[in-house]
């Protein structure tokens, strides 16, 4: 399996569907009637791809994208909607969801959807793996003037708490 999938829609039918159809795909998931209980279950974080109905009873799906942004889990969100229309696909994306899904599902439009979502999801962790062993790996050796000149603006931005290097 490639990572877990959540899926939150207050609709049994729809979680359960969604749920055999993923596993029967060879993905592990987990399923959550709302927001609520997705953000109490502490999982955002294991999460690698999220599908979330974008009417919900309490938090609706578009809060939940701007809450799990706000907290910092960047989570691939798909959005997922009966009442699917132009402007909440748009809402979605600028909140932060990466697609939109139309009830009923297209299998196999949905497979390759959260295939997508998956590898990109696969390539955030790898980027920033490969990111802080850079960090790590960062050594300035030598003892020219060019060296010293960088290694002193070097820490006086790291003091500052600056984000120049990002």
């Amino acid at each position: 399996a490639a990572g877990l999938i959540a899926v939150v829609d207050d609709d049994e039918a729809v979680r359960d569907g969604l749920e055999a159809l993923l596993e029967s795909w060879g993905y592990e998931t987990v399923a959550f009637p709302d927001a609520e209980t997705f953000l109490e279950n502490g999982l955002a974080r294991d999460v690698t791809c999220l599908l979330l109905d974008v009417r919900l009873p309490g938090m609706d799906g578009l809060e939940l994208v701007a809450e799990l942004r706000r907290r910092g889990h960047y989570v691939p969100i798909l959005m997922m909607s009966a009442h699917g229309d132009v402007s909440t696909a748009v809402e979605a994306m600028r909140r932060g969801a990466q697609d939109f899904i139309e009830k009923p599902f297209n299998v196999d439009q949905l497979l390759v959807v959260v295939s997508r979502a998956l590898e990109a999801s696969r390539l955030r962790r790898e980027n920033a793996t490969l990111r802080e062993a850079e960090v790590e790996g960062l050594r300035l050796i030598g003892k020219s003037h060019a060296r010293t000149t960088m290694k002193g603006k070097l820490d006086r931005v790291a003091r500052g708490g600056s984000r120049a290097l990002e």
